[in-house]
């Protein structure tokens, strides 16, 4: 369990010079910087690793001057990612206790590391940096948009619902690789538009692969998910064949307009296979443990189609 250094345990008769005081602070910032990690470690791979990857083709569309100026772009990539999973992991783990004392009972809320309280404080100093960072950065409507999408989310029931969680998980993640792409230039190609838009198609439609892991805490808590919803078997082919369909909208949408050369049929074929390999998982393993694996499977296909844009996406 993560010990949290509250600032009311600083003594108010420590000097400022004081040694204690820079050991305090030190370890302060070490256990905000654990706590954070243990808020937002499950969600990296559907959050700052996206953003990343589509910043980085951004910049290889539009080269900048100097190393200073793309470590400056980078930290802006990195900064709004991360703020962005910050506010919505903590909001969603703060409406979900009782849910991940079921499903994941090591988040830091339930394990005590920090008290609602504190992770609301948290929460409202996030959303209020993000608001002013993307206002300096030029992205303020993405951010409104993940923002609203994550109000919406926890705390108008738009994730008691299996069409409400995956369309408002898929604008979220889309709006933050749209912001990344923009951090980098404000003009967005049509092209650019194009592969957003298969991103976002990708996640709306077969993001309900994660709600597969979790029935118990789903259930527990009266979430109206997809296996909940239709039943386990047929949530499970429902989802397969998007999984074993979603290949041909790659391949028409996104390999076929740049050019089926050698280098793109690598690319096509690799991305489709692997998604292929979700769909059979999902039909063939069936247990939570399985089921997580395979939705890891997800996210890591979904950093392998941005990764593919850095190779692909010339404007």
């Amino acid at each position: 369990m993560l010990r949290i250094f509250a600032p009311d345990t600083f003594s108010a008769t420590f000097a400022p010079t004081d040694r204690r005081w820079a050991n305090w602070l030190w370890r302060s910032c070490i256990a905000e910087i654990q706590l954070n990690w243990c808020f937002i470690r499950r969600d990296l791979l559907v959050s700052l690793v996206p953003g990343t990857l589509f910043g980085t083709t951004a910049l290889l569309n539009y080269p900048v001057n100097s190393s200073f100026e793309l470590v400056g772009v980078l930290l802006k990539e990195v900064i709004y990612c991360w703020l962005c999973i910050t506010t919505f992991c903590i909001s969603s783990q703060l409406v979900g206790i009782e849910e991940d004392r079921l499903n994941k009972p090591d988040r830091p809320l339930v394990v005590g590391a920090v008290s609602p309280i504190g992770a609301k404080w948290r929460w409202i100093i996030g959303m209020a940096a993000l608001t002013s960072f993307a206002a300096i950065t030029g992205t303020l409507l993405w951010a409104l948009t993940w923002q609203i999408g994550c109000l919406i989310y926890d705390y108008a029931g738009g994730s008691k619902h299996w069409y409400g969680k995956t369309l408002l998980g898929g604008i979220g993640v889309t709006s933050e690789i749209g912001a990344a792409w923009q951090l980098v230039e404000p003009t967005m190609p049509a092209l650019v538009w194009r592969w957003i838009a298969v991103i976002g198609l990708y996640l709306i439609t077969l993001m309900a692969v994660q709600d597969l892991r979790d029935v118990a805490g789903d259930r527990a808590v009266g979430r109206r998910t997809m296996p909940l919803v239709f039943g386990e078997r047929r949530s499970r082919w429902a989802i397969a064949l998007g999984y074993f369909g979603f290949p041909i909208v790659v391949h028409y949408v996104l390999m076929v307009p740049v050019g089926l050369s050698f280098g793109v049929l690598v690319w096509d074929f690799g991305l489709a296979g692997f998604a292929v390999t979700i769909g059979l998982r999902t039909l063939i393993w069936r247990n939570p443990q399985a089921d997580h694996r395979t939705y890891v499977g997800f996210t890591v296909l979904l950093c392998a189609y941005l990764a593919a844009s850095i190779g692909l996406l010339r404007v």
